[in-house]
């Protein structure tokens, strides 16, 4: 047999073991093997609506110098750590966005991008990475 098969068949081996045998393993503790296949399938589905959902929940967090800011934080915590954006617009209270004050700050560049930070009475609200350098109105937001 060529070494290119072999290795081939080292590789479908090695697949099936790091891959198959713990899903299989993991449907023969549940009991789904038992089941049928349409458990297992069914199974597949659930589980990987349930990790789409989990990565989709992470949230943004933001590196200023040693510091980190996340959503939630105040806008003096904000300024504290990273200093004065290079943009910033503010509106309101207005009966618009229901008698809030809507705050965004730019900071940037960095690698190539912007941080927008979005507040909503003076609290972090939404951190958002933008290619595109701050210019004109930044609110509303978009």
């Amino acid at each position: 047999m060529p070494s290119a098969e072999r290795h081939a068949i080292h590789t479908q081996k090695e697949v099936r073991k790091a891959i198959v045998d713990p899903w299989r393993r993991l449907s023969d503790v549940l009991g789904l093997a038992r089941q049928g296949s349409r458990a297992m399938k069914m199974f597949s589905i659930a589980l990987v609506g349930l990790l789409t959902l989990m990565a989709g929940s992470a949230h943004a967090a933001m590196r200023c110098g040693t510091g980190l800011i996340d959503v939630g934080d105040k806008i003096g915590k904000v300024q504290e750590k990273c200093g004065m954006p290079v943009a910033q617009q503010s509106e309101g209270p207005t009966t618009r966005y229901g008698s809030v004050r809507i705050t965004v700050w730019v900071y940037g560049p960095d690698g190539g991008g912007y941080r927008y930070l979005r507040f909503v009475d003076a609290n972090l609200v939404q951190i958002e990475l933008r290619r595109e350098a701050p210019t004109g109105r930044l609110l509303p937001w978009k």
